[in-house]
């Protein structure tokens, strides 16, 4: 298993990003985790890297309410 720190998107008062990279029965798969804090909310987010990236302002949005 390895783990690699990224880029976090711009969103909320703080934000980290890691890819997480892993082999299981000779099959190589990748997830990455995401945390958003906004105020007094922490969203975190884990999937694929191509997906999460995509949705997370949507997710925010939805964790924070109007």
């Amino acid at each position: 298993m390895a783990t690699q720190e990224i880029r976090a998107p711009p969103l909320g008062d703080e934000s980290w990003s890691r890819l997480l990279a892993f082999s299981v029965g000779g099959r190589d798969t990748a997830v990455q985790q995401t945390a958003i804090r906004d105020g007094n909310v922490l969203l975190i987010v884990c999937g694929s890297p191509t997906l999460g990236d995509r949705h997370l302002d949507k997710a925010l949005l939805k964790a924070t309410g109007p």
